[in-house]
């Protein structure tokens, strides 16, 4: 009830009663566990569960002995704040990577870039070798070895 309050707007009302009726349309209670928006939690809703996390008795294994039905949804509870948890430790972390390979294919496109102006110049280079010996020669004639640079 309370990680799934709509806007982050927490119940007044999270007794048992209010629960079963919340969990009494099993197709809808369902499909919201499965679709549960677990990267988005509003704050509200981190702040009042706490007490329940706190409890010592909130574990799955202690429910698990009053009703199997209500340890999954302990050990559901548990396992979507820690995914929160994670999720927002890891989260900048992985914009800051999708920007730093924006930033690489960017930098791999400039280098890709100058090294076909490279190669283009050195086919150009190459081009002129083949010609310029011949070429060369008209010009140096007559100057001593030594004066050649």
């Amino acid at each position: 009830m309370v990680l799934m309050a709509p806007g982050g707007r927490i119940p007044k009302d999270r007794s048992w009663k209010a629960a079963k009726v919340m969990m009494a349309k099993v197709d809808a209670f369902l499909d919201a566990l499965i679709n549960f928006d677990k990267e988005n939690i509003p704050e509200t809703c981190l702040k009042a569960i706490q007490p329940y996390l706190q409890d010592p008795e909130f574990q799955p294994d202690l429910v698990g002995s009053k009703s199997y039905a209500a340890a999954g949804l302990c050990s559901w509870v548990l396992n979507i704040v820690k995914f929160y948890e994670v999720y927002c430790k890891v989260e900048p972390k992985r914009q800051a990577l999708n920007k730093a390979n924006a930033e690489l294919a960017v930098a791999q496109e400039k280098l890709s870039a100058i090294k076909t102006k490279i190669n283009d110049t050195g086919r150009q280079h190459s081009r002129c070798a083949l010609y310029a010996p011949q070429e060369f020669g008209a010009f140096t004639a007559g100057v001593p070895a030594g004066a050649r640079s």
